[in-house]
């Protein structure tokens, strides 16, 4: 009975984040890489934010799993070749598993870091199928670029 009440209970729990836009899917459609080609640890999520009342973007929010400080996450904006840190850095989101990620209310919001004041990311390159950007802080252990590229 009680192993029956904690399922409902992770599944009612599942259907409210999904429903609040609060839990992201990871995103198995892109392979990232460094520049040699070297899989980097990172994870890929997608969500969908609202511009305004008719229009949704999506966004990738992408995790690095061997990093704890602010360049943990961050938002990239494929349509609006952004790349950005989320406002409330490191702690707007908690990774579940490899598969979910639970977005905290100041996630939603993004300092971009390509074309801005910080501008911490100086090269990159949006297409349909690549997305590429040099790296920072300690980003750099994974290598000088970052790719993430459109597998299916």
């Amino acid at each position: 009975m009680i192993k029956i009440l904690i399922v409902i209970s992770l599944i009612l729990l599942i259907s409210v984040l999904m429903f609040f836009n609060k839990l992201l899917k990871s995103n198995n459609s892109y392979v990232l890489k460094n520049e040699k080609g070297q899989i980097i640890d990172a994870n890929l999520y997608t969500r969908w934010n609202k511009i305004n009342e008719s229009v949704k973007v999506e966004e990738l929010v992408l995790y690095f799993n061997g990093i704890t400080t602010y360049e943990k996450i961050l938002i990239i904006v494929p349509t609006k070749k952004l790349l950005g840190l989320p406002e409330g850095g490191e702690n707007s989101f908690l990774k579940i598993s490899k598969y979910f990620l639970i977005q905290f209310h100041k996630g939603k919001k993004f300092t971009p870091i390509n074309n801005s004041i910080e501008e911490l990311i100086s090269q990159y390159y949006f297409s349909n199928e690549v997305i590429s950007f040099n790296t920072f802080g300690k980003l750099k252990k994974y290598g000088n670029k970052i790719i993430i590229e459109k597998v299916f």
